[in-house]
């Protein structure tokens, strides 16, 4: 299967809804990914990262056949963390 990293767009928030209210997700992330996870939490997270300058983090959509199935981002640390960063994925159970 083939996929692309996209920008995010609003039109995405039904997809990570769909994907990411998945305790096996949840279970392999940092606290701050909930299980489970609502129609609200996609459409806040969809909203950050589409409204996101960029400066201090890069979040792209996973997409294959014209839906987001997961994400992935670079994020800079800041403060006592500025020499530090994250990179962090989560991808839809049924493309692993």
């Amino acid at each position: 299967m083939n996929f692309e990293l996209q920008k995010w767009k609003l039109e995405y928030i039904a997809d990570v809804a769909r994907y990411a209210d998945n305790e096996k997700i949840a279970a392999n992330l940092r606290n701050v990914f909930p299980y489970p996870y609502t129609r609200q939490d996609a459409e806040n997270y969809v909203r950050s990262c589409a409204e996101n300058t960029e400066e201090r983090q890069l979040c792209r959509a996973i997409v294959a056949e014209g839906h987001a199935i997961g994400s992935i981002g670079g994020f800079c640390g800041s403060d006592v963390y500025e020499k530090s960063a994250e990179l962090g994925y989560w991808l839809a159970e049924d493309f692993w």
